[in-house]
């Protein structure tokens, strides 16, 4: 059982550890209760769970001013109920207490880490700097509490007591907190429990029943290719009143789907409590190693981004070499100064004497016909189609509707939108109007050996756009 608790540390004793037993917690609380944030874990099925929890709802009651949240862990044989260790000794203790953290405020200047799998000593400085802020409190979670890691941990902690804060705590096997990708530091506290839009989350003490609703409060499901750093640059964004960012990074395709889906649907949960948003905030997840086909997966890090920015009808590409990468950190910075350099900035429109060299991008667009999109369908693995069409033309009419009749019939191999493109709004480059089948676009996604210029699920003419500009050179 792990109670975790989000405060104010004032001072902290030299050694910079700290226990306490659930006994002490009223007058604990009472003694930090500015911006303090709690969220207990407990199991339904052991009494001594119950009886905290009991206790604690009593002293919520008492402190209207501390915000809490309770979170039922059942005994599942992945998930049994959640114990933590903290090492205030040698030998760690079965702990039942209080899980210490520095003040969580929506200004994001100070952060919650845990640093898992040091490994170098020397390391860590370079790491801590890149990513920690100063007055941080640096969580160590290690599997052996004896082990090497742990006295280079504590060696650490000691020379660097005047810049951090610093906690060890045993890492349990299937406890919430995921382990990392490699070497990586983990972070803990990104996104709502930080963001000022879920300050209303934690005004009553809350029951919620599964690990999926906590994953709404405090991010402990890491996923390597979905960095939520990019949580507190879209509230940076939101705060600075830039236009919105569309987060792009090369993931694994077997379980890209539902991280991506998970990480929009997330995000746009944090914008509803922001007045106005609708249209001015863009959100979505697309794929690298689909997008850019030509870069050298060797030479692409796997959990690398490019930002897009929107600003009404002018979107812009940052790519690596227009912004800055730290440690996976991306500098707010240089996406501020980037927008401010090219926000009057005009699109260049396509060019005559580049239409026979565009046109060998055709292929990069599926062009389906009515007689064979069945067929394309069968043959092919599970695929997001997308089908632009005019309203203007009988043809897309006629067309739409066998394509909604496949849609039915092949509804388990392929998921259909449709992108209407008139002449006065966006149109295909002219040579894209010369095929067989003018009317009926489809484009299919997910075949990687094809340059499919697309955002997941929508055809981006956009992207067809930037990535033929900036590639018409290489592909001489």
């Amino acid at each position: 059982m792990v109670l975790f608790v989000l405060l104010n540390l004032l001072t902290l004793a030299s050694a910079n550890l700290f226990d306490i037993s659930h006994q002490e917690i009223p007058n604990f609380l009472e003694q930090y209760p500015d911006s303090l944030r709690v969220v207990y874990f407990y199991s339904s099925s052991e009494s001594k769970c119950k009886e905290v929890s009991t206790k604690l709802a009593q002293v919520a009651s008492k402190l209207p001013q501390v915000k809490f949240a309770r979170v039922e862990v059942q005994s599942t044989p992945k998930v049994p109920y959640i114990k933590y260790y903290l090492a205030g000794s040698d030998s760690p203790k079965d702990y039942t207490g209080l899980f210490e953290v520095d003040k969580m405020t929506p200004s994001f200047k100070n952060k919650v880490y845990a640093i898992e799998g040091l490994g170098v000593p020397e390391d860590l400085p370079r790491t801590l700097r890149n990513r920690v802020k100063a007055s941080s409190v640096i969580i160590g979670l290690f599997k052996d509490m004896k082990g090497q890691q742990v006295q280079s941990f504590k060696q650490f902690a000691k020379k660097h007591s005047d810049e951090f804060k610093f906690m060890i705590a045993k890492r349990k096997k299937d406890w919430v907190l995921k382990e990392g990708h490699k070497n990586e530091t983990i972070i803990i506290g990104r996104g709502p429990v930080i963001a000022e839009p879920y300050e209303t989350k934690f005004k009553n003490f809350t029951d919620f029943k599964t690990l999926e609703d906590i994953e709404n409060i405090i991010y402990t499901n890491y996923y390597p290719s979905v960095q939520w750093m990019d949580r507190e640059l879209f509230f940076r964004m939101k705060q600075k009143g830039l236009p919105v960012v569309l987060l792009m990074t090369s993931v694994d395709p077997e379980t890209s789907p539902s991280n991506a889906n998970y990480f929009i649907s997330s995000m746009y949960e944090a914008m509803e409590p922001i007045p106005d948003h609708t249209g001015k905030y863009t959100l979505g997840v697309t794929y690298i190693d689909e997008f850019l086909p030509e870069v050298e997966q060797d030479n692409l890090e796997h959990e690398k981004m490019l930002l897009f920015i929107y600003q009404e009808d002018k979107r812009y590409l940052l790519k690596e070499s227009d912004i800055a990468f730290g440690n996976g950190t991306l500098k707010i910075e240089k996406v501020t100064e980037f927008v401010q350099q090219h926000q009057n900035q005009q699109l260049e429109p396509f060019e005559k004497n580049n239409q026979p060299r565009l046109a060998k991008y055709k292929n990069s667009v599926k062009v389906l016909s009515s007689e064979n999109f069945a067929e394309n369908v069968m043959n092919s693995k599970k695929h997001e189609l997308v089908y632009v069409y005019s309203s203007k033309h009988k043809e897309s009419v006629d067309f739409i509707k066998e394509v909604e009749q496949v849609a039915k019939t092949f509804r388990s191999r392929v998921d259909i939108e449709f992108n209407r493109i008139d002449s006065e709004a966006n149109t295909l480059p002219p040579e894209y109007s010369k095929v067989d089948d003018p009317s009926a676009y489809i484009g299919m996604i997910g075949q990687k050996h094809e340059p499919i210029l697309m955002e997941r699920g929508r055809l981006a003419y956009d992207k067809i756009y930037y990535f033929v500009k900036n590639n018409l050179d290489k592909k001489e």
